[in-house]
C-alpha cells in the first residue's frame, strides 16, 4: 500500500520534501515545467496544513570536466 501525503499528520510539523525540479531550459528559459506543476497540489496540500516547509532539489547534472566550473561556481 502506497503511503501518500494526506494520510500523514503534518499539521504544524516541518516537513522535508524532495522534489525532481531538474527541468530541462534552454536560453535560460524553462521549456517543460510540468515537474514543478506537478508538485504544486502537495506544496498548497502542505501550506492549508500550515505545515513548514524545507524543498530540497537539483539541477543541472556534472557530465564532464566543465559542468563542474558551470554548476559549482563560487559567488562573489
Amino acid at each position: 500500500m502506497k503511503k501518500r501525503i494526506q494520510d500523514m499528520d503534518v499539521r504544524n510539523k516541518t516537513v522535508l520534501l524532495r522534489c525532481d525540479f531538474n527541468v530541462p531550459v534552454s536560453n535560460g528559459a524553462i521549456i517543460d515545467d510540468s515537474k514543478i506543476v506537478e508538485s504544486l497540489e502537495t506544496i498548497e496540500y502542505l501550506i492549508k496544513n500550515n505545515a513548514k516547509i524545507v524543498i530540497l532539489s537539483h539541477f543541472g547534472k556534472v557530465k564532464k570536466e566543465e559542468d563542474k566550473e558551470k554548476y559549482f561556481r563560487a559567488s562573489g
